[in-house]
């Protein structure tokens, strides 16, 4: 299933899942950002009871018929081309993350776990906010609308 998450965010193709949200309350969008092409994003969060999600419910705005996501726990981590698997493994033991898995996306990107799926929103912010990364965002599940 991971993988399945996985090439769901990296390919942008939507998750053959149906959201069962109609109606949004947000979050204002200060408080929730992430990270894409070293541009910070502001993201909507649902306040919305969900039913069968493990993540909260997040969109790219506050229209209604915006994209909507959840977080798999996972955060993808893009390191220089230059950096042997010896510093990747030191800059990641600072962090409380499960064994990064390589991904055949390009070279030096790896895919993590975070310790909870809720958390990795704001691991995926602060490994990139270190300065030591090209990137790091979220492994988003991108919902596909009900219809």
């Amino acid at each position: 299933m991971r993988t399945i998450a996985t090439i769901t965010f990296m390919l942008c193709l939507p998750a053959f899942f149906h959201s069962n949200v109609m109606a949004f309350d947000l979050t204002p969008p200060s408080k929730y950002y992430w990270y894409s092409d070293g541009v910070k994003v502001p993201i909507w969060q649902s306040t919305a009871k969900q039913k069968s999600h493990i993540s909260p419910v997040y969109q790219t705005s506050p229209n209604p018929d915006s994209t909507k996501m959840i977080l798999t726990g996972g955060v993808i981590v893009h390191f220089s081309i230059d950096w042997a698997e010896q510093q990747i493994t030191n800059l990641m033991s600072r962090y409380e993350t499960r064994k990064g898995t390589r991904l055949p996306l390009g070279e030096n990107i790896y895919l993590f776990q975070s310790e909870t799926v809720s958390g990795s929103l704001a691991l995926a912010n602060a490994i990139y906010q270190s300065g030591q990364v090209t990137a790091a965002y979220p492994d988003w599940m991108v919902l596909e609308p009900a219809r």
